[in-house]
């Protein structure tokens, strides 16, 4: 039988899907992936393969963000239970 400490973290299974949070994002926006590519000097297959991937370097994410002016990780704080984001 498996036990777990009384301190332990109830850590969900899975993380938010970046890529899925992109793909939302340059639909409603209607952001065309080549020029978006262009802004970041990333070949077009690379920011489609962004979008494919259910995670992301924050490194990434972080010139995404700034190239589109939006916050993701605000985005992705909000997905978090019990947590509300002051902005």
């Amino acid at each position: 039988m498996k036990t777990t400490p009384e301190n332990a973290m109830n850590i969900p299974d899975a993380a938010p899907n970046t890529g899925a949070l992109l793909i939302s994002y340059f639909k409603e926006k209607r952001i065309r992936k080549s020029a978006l590519a262009r802004m970041l000097k990333k070949s077009p297959s690379t920011l489609v393969s962004f979008t494919k991937n259910n995670t992301i370097q924050t490194t990434v994410l972080w010139e995404i963000s700034h190239a589109l002016k939006h916050n993701f990780f605000a985005d992705m704080l909000l997905l978090f239970p019990n947590i509300t984001a002051t902005m």
